[in-house]
């Protein structure tokens, strides 16, 4: 049970660390979903999509880290 403690600590570090918070994590992945979901040619410029598959990259890393 510490072990899932000290995992659940490192994440919400992770988090606060790189995106402010877990709440503003939520905030950025939700908007990353939508972009995702409206995506369409000129609608988004590449930029802003390198960042959300940066964003979903992080995510996924931090995942498996914790795993």
């Amino acid at each position: 049970m510490q072990d899932h403690h000290i995992k659940v600590n490192r994440l919400s570090e992770y988090m606060t660390d790189s995106y402010g918070s877990p709440e503003e994590l939520s905030i950025i992945l939700n908007s990353c979903i939508e972009m995702l979901f409206y995506l369409e040619e000129g609608v988004f410029d590449r930029r802003e999509i390198q960042n959300v598959v940066s964003v979903l990259k992080d995510v996924i890393i931090l995942l498996k880290q914790q795993g």
